[in-house]
């Protein structure tokens, strides 16, 4: 079940970085305002950030191995 929502918010995630180059692009051919940029990717970035704490919180923690103790005791 988390595995399935992982990758549904990991799509969300890469539709929203899509949306970012959109305004860019509009912005780019002066087909919005400064205004109405800022604006957006304030959004955007909130969304984004929702987004990443989202899908860090249904990935799995790493369990410590073995190798990591015994590369730090040599």
């Amino acid at each position: 079940m988390s595995a399935d929502r992982c990758r549904f918010l990991d799509i969300a995630l890469g539709s929203a970085l899509e949306c970012a180059a959109c305004l860019d692009g509009l912005a780019a051919r002066n087909r919005i305002t400064p205004q109405t940029l800022a604006e957006g990717k304030q959004l955007l970035e909130r969304i984004v950030s929702m987004l990443w704490r989202m899908i860090q919180t249904f990935q799995p923690r790493p369990s410590p191995s073995t190798s990591t103790i015994t590369s730090t005791m040599a």
